[in-house]
């Protein structure tokens, strides 16, 4: 059974935004949810920064969970995206022993996210290299250079719009 968030079921948007936030936390300054690019992963969320990028899975049932193991990036993590993963998930949808290696583990009970299996708050010392994983960095490239396009194209829309009033 899902726990219960404001008297009804969490649901996947409330894990994306609950890990958007978790994210934030811990530094990184790019949050994404749910953004599509050239790569085929399509992480819930992903966090970059200067130097490492993360990603969170978020599951709200266990048949989701073990679709998304069958990922080429979950057999082949160097494919992937993200130096540090997450799954996020009610309490006990997924277990310690269910992942991958070097996978982090966070539960929502509809108000705060309970780590786990995850480094403690911050990103300093050597806990966090505990979870590290090598990432696809082209394909991390590749998301950022959309972000950056996407950016430029928008601006270019606005400014086209506001005539040669100067």
């Amino acid at each position: 059974m899902r726990e219960r968030y404001w008297g009804r079921a969490v649901t996947h948007r409330d894990l994306v935004e609950a890990a958007k936030k978790w994210l934030k936390q811990r530094s990184f300054q790019i949050v994404l949810t749910e953004f599509t690019c050239v790569h085929n992963e399509v992480p819930d969320v992903v966090g970059l920064d200067h130097m490492t990028s993360a990603i969170v899975e978020c599951k709200v049932s266990r048949s989701d969970f073990l679709r998304d193991k069958k990922k080429l990036s979950r057999m082949e993590p160097s494919t992937g995206l993200g130096n540090y993963r997450f799954y996020l998930c009610p309490p006990d949808l997924i277990k310690v022993t269910d992942l991958p290696d070097k996978w982090g583990l966070l539960y929502f009970d509809g108000k705060k996210i309970e780590p786990v299996h995850a480094p403690n708050v911050g990103r300093a010392g050597n806990e966090w290299m505990n979870f590290w994983l090598p990432s696809n960095y082209v394909a991390e490239r590749q998301v950022l250079y959309s972000v950056v396009r996407r950016k430029t194209v928008l601006e270019r829309a606005g400014d086209e719009g506001q005539g040669d009033e100067k």
